[in-house]
């Protein structure tokens, strides 16, 4: 399809694709499924994904998205806790919890952006307090407990959670903990997450009523619940890992040309309201990538 490369706008790549064209997409990319696959747009949360009625007053005011990259630094990591707060506590071990925790979430059917609210919570605990290796589990069961209630009109139970831990803690571990996690945030919990960004973001390229917004939100859903498994992306900002998600979601059902993904780049930036330096968000793209080329090797 020729492209008008002067005009060219991100609603215009995905007005210009028919219906038939992301159904064939969808199932030539849809593979074996796994905890973090990212080879089709299927989301590890897509069951849990709802579609909640769209508030064009909030989305269309700019004061909102704002107050969000106001904000977002201060849910941001800072430093590298692993390397000056934690004792035991390895990359290694966050991984596997990261995993973990987005297992029990897809079992449960909970919005994707419980998980990453969690991993938020989790990693802005680790960058305050020592704990030890053998409590992990728990800070990571006790992250979940509150996030869902934060995130979800689903709760988790108590019970549940304690049966996906292997009987590994108790009611009263998870509910003590649970005080303990919230006291040392100060009950500061509502994270801006990636997830905050998407909304604002398929508005201003008007694309978030498009007749293919479940896949390129499964898309979505993917790129950002892998971004959250991987320690390096909790120290950059929300906007940033939701403009790169959201650029990689448009290159790869579009299969762009360098010319068009500079563009298309320069808009998704323009339109967040906010000067990321470029050369950083390409960065961050390159890294998101490489996560999902690693991702998929493992998963072969």
């Amino acid at each position: 399809m020729n492209y008008e490369i002067e005009t060219i706008s991100a609603s215009s790549f995905f007005n210009s694709y028919t219906k038939e064209y992301f159904n064939e997409t969808y199932e030539e990319d849809s593979g074996n499924s796994s905890n973090c696959t990212t080879e089709s747009p299927t989301s590890p949360l897509e069951d849990s994904h709802k579609t909640s009625p769209i508030d064009y007053n909030l989305l269309n005011d700019d004061r909102n998205l704002d107050n969000l990259l106001y904000l977002e630094d201060f849910y941001r990591i800072q430093s590298n806790y692993f390397s000056h707060v934690q004792n035991e506590i390895k990359p290694w071990m966050r991984k596997m919890l990261a995993n973990w925790m987005l297992e029990v979430c897809k079992n449960q059917n909970l919005e994707g952006d419980v998980f990453v609210t969690a991993m938020n919570i989790l990693d802005r605990f680790l960058s305050l307090q020592t704990i030890s290796k053998r409590h992990l589990q728990l800070l990571g069961t006790v992250c979940m407990f509150i996030a869902a209630k934060l995130r979800s009109s689903s709760q988790f139970n108590a019970e549940t959670l304690v049966i996906y831990t292997a009987n590994s803690i108790n009611i009263e571990q998870l509910l003590d903990w649970e005080q303990f996690v919230l006291q040392r945030l100060h009950w500061d919990i509502s994270s801006i997450t990636a997830y905050d960004y998407i909304p604002f973001l398929l508005n201003k390229l008007n694309i978030i009523e498009h007749k293919n917004i479940k896949n390129i939100r499964k898309y979505l859903d993917t790129f950002i619940t892998l971004c959250s498994t991987d320690f390096k992306f909790a120290m950059m900002p929300a906007s940033m890992i939701a403009t790169g998600c959201l650029y990689l979601t448009i290159k790869y059902l579009n299969n762009l040309n360098s010319i068009q993904c500079e563009q298309i780049l320069h808009e998704i930036n323009s339109s967040i309201n906010c000067t990321i330096d470029t050369e950083i968000l390409i960065q961050c793209i390159e890294q998101i990538e490489d996560l999902v080329r690693t991702e998929l090797k493992m998963n072969l």
